[in-house]
């Protein structure tokens, strides 16, 4: 792959790794009921939220357009999120590896390996309220970067925390406690309008949010996007879920001593016909009925492994055949896999594999 997903290690096991849990499902009833809105007007006509959510897309996409990496970074994360990359640095077998390497592999999915596209906001379309689904990974995310935060900064900041004992604190981690350190204060699903350097004009959307009463942040992995927003999950993150739900699941049955680090790339499938390469004693069956307990899904899925880690993912709408999500985009791995249908993305990873 062109972006190395497993060196941003905190951040994945962050988004991954919940093995305390008792109730290992994706339960969205755990999240908020809904995020506190507000809708005044403001002199010029606009509502407050509008104008909160300006100011933040605004100030974002000049950092974009700046190549700011470190503001993009602090505007998408929890505060002290750098500081938690300086103690997971310590970990680094690569000499060479800096924290700017960290955050640019944070935001692989808005930037690429040059200088970014200038573009410049237009207009808000519409702030809509953020929906359950939304609410829930922004909770999650955030949340669980939050407790390895705040745990750092209990023992004695970056330089002192031991990184192997952070981790095993935020595994041992439930979503019910990491949910207790988040509260939506404010937050809105918004879709603008964008305008290229050659004056072509885009949808772009974003999320803005409050949490804790702190300041605002910004979900802007998805800025520069044609698509807009429906209220069922779309298929690249039902993809991006299943990622995270693999690497949950392979933690767990490492830890019960049931996988023994084979180095092969293999692929697993919900379809166990489509199950490629596996290693012997690697029980897929098992690991499928591990799945159950993290990703719900009634499309067909498949995911690329190697050494107890999901490398690429792929789910498929059965309605809507050439409906294909991803993960990591398809613009990010080695070939792209833009009008290929899913069988025909299994193939390819197949033949990758070899």
């Amino acid at each position: 792959m062109k972006k190395t997903i497993a060196g941003i290690a905190a951040l994945t096991i962050a988004l991954s790794a919940f093995t305390g849990c008792t109730d290992k499902k994706n339960d969205k009833s755990t999240a908020s009921k809904g995020a506190v809105t507000t809708a005044q007007e403001s002199k010029e006509g606009k509502t407050s939220a509008e104008s909160s959510c300006e100011d933040v897309i605004r100030e974002f996409i000049q950092a974009y357009n700046d190549n700011d990496r470190e503001k993009t970074f602090t505007m998408m994360y929890p505060d002290g999120s750098i500081d938690l990359l300086s103690a997971w640095l310590k970990t680094s077998e690569d000499d060479d590896y800096t924290i700017e390497d960290y955050i640019n592999e944070a935001q692989y999915m808005i930037y690429d390996d040059n200088e970014p596209e200038k573009i410049n906001f237009k207009r808000i379309i519409s702030t809509e309220p953020l929906i359950p689904d939304e609410e829930y990974d922004i909770k999650r995310e955030y949340g669980t970067i939050q407790c390895m935060v705040d745990y750092m900064n209990e023992h004695g900041g970056p330089d002192k925390v031991e990184p192997e004992k952070l981790e095993e604190f935020v595994t041992e981690q439930s979503e019910e406690d990491v949910f207790e350190k988040t509260e939506i204060t404010e937050g809105y699903y918004v879709l603008m309008e964008l305008e290229n350097e050659n004056g072509d004009t885009d949808k772009g959307k974003a999320i803005v949010y409050r949490l804790n009463g702190g300041g605002w942040k910004i979900s802007a992995n998805d800025l520069i996007g044609t698509r807009s927003r429906g209220r069922d999950k779309r298929l690249d993150t039902s993809a991006e879920s299943l990622y995270r739900a693999v690497n949950t699941a392979l933690i767990e049955l490492d830890e019960e001593g049931y996988i023994k680090n084979d180095s092969d790339e293999f692929i697993v499938s919900s379809d166990s016909s489509k199950d490629f390469n596996v290693p012997a004693d690697f029980d897929a069956d098992l690991f499928r009925s591990c799945m159950k307990n993290y990703f719900e899904y009634e499309g067909d899925w498949f995911v690329k492994i190697q050494d107890i880690y999901a490398l690429e993912t792929a789910v498929f709408d059965s309605e809507n055949p050439q409906n294909v999500g991803t993960y990591p985009p398809s613009d990010y791995v080695d070939f792209a896999y833009e009008g290929m249908s899913y069988d025909e993305i299994y193939d390819k990873v197949c033949e990758d594999i070899g």
